[in-house]
């Protein structure tokens, strides 16, 4: 059995997957507004609006399912994080 690990920026390296070739996804997507990267230019959820940063995410999940073989595993890491409104 080959093992082939991909480690892709999923806005830009997804399409050079073929569909319905991974076994595994892992995967942590950013949070929206909370750390700016300042040396990745190319950074998502800093300095988006809301709605295009869910956008974005959509579109790679809905890479992520393309690519993903039918009884595929995809893992998501993510922690509960809340912007609060409250003006203060």
């Amino acid at each position: 059995m080959d093992i082939i690990i991909y480690i892709k920026d999923s806005t830009k390296g997804m399409h050079e997957v073929s569909t319905a070739s991974i076994d595994l996804i892992i995967t942590s997507p950013p949070y929206w507004n909370l750390k700016n990267y300042e040396n990745h230019p190319q950074q998502l959820g800093f300095g988006l609006t809301y709605r295009h940063f869910f956008e974005i995410l959509k579109q790679n999940l809905i890479e992520s399912m393309r690519v993903l073989k039918e009884d595929g595993i995809a893992v998501f890491i993510v922690g509960d994080i809340m912007e609060s409104t409250r003006k203060r």
